[in-house]
């Protein structure tokens, strides 16, 4: 019987504990990034001795919101993975902090060039985890390349 209430003086201690540490998330759009409607460009989410940055899928359009390099997909995904790295540096982190990242393309024939290009920007030694999917069309016809990431930054 003892052992049942120790238990479940345990269980109310871990609750009342958490309770009292929240996880407090904000949702953000750093001024560098193209505009949004109806969304947010980052989670940034206070994991206690880290920030977990969830990054929404990012396409090649400027801050002005001009498309980059229309019908060229190493200009595109060159641009793509550059405003993903400058979204992680401005939150005080560095490559090295990607922990993951979801391709969205429209043709498996542009892999080779998703490769490519992203060698120049992540850590190839240690590569974040990936997926690739091939998708019949992105939200503008002009986009060949949509990318997601999360990374965790120790603070």
């Amino acid at each position: 019987m003892r052992t049942f209430f120790f238990i479940i003086l345990l269980q109310l201690s871990f609750q009342a504990h958490a309770q009292k540490t929240p996880i407090l998330t904000s949702l953000e759009n750093p001024d560098f990034l193209s505009p949004v409607r109806g969304y947010s460009h980052v989670a940034r989410i206070d994991l206690g001795n880290a920030w977990m940055l969830i990054i929404s899928g990012q396409v090649p359009m400027d801050r002005e919101g001009n498309i980059v390099g229309k019908g060229n997909m190493e200009v595109q995904t060159d641009f793509v993975y550059a405003r993903i790295i400058d979204i992680i540096k401005h939150y005080g982190g560095t490559r090295d902090h990607l922990v993951r990242t979801g391709i969205l393309i429209l043709d498996e024939k542009d892999i080779p060039v998703i490769r490519q290009v992203r060698t120049r920007y992540l850590n190839m030694d240690k590569p974040p985890t990936s997926t690739a999917m091939v998708v019949s069309k992105l939200f503008h016809p002009d986009f060949l390349v949509e990318i997601k990431a999360t990374a965790v930054i120790p603070k």
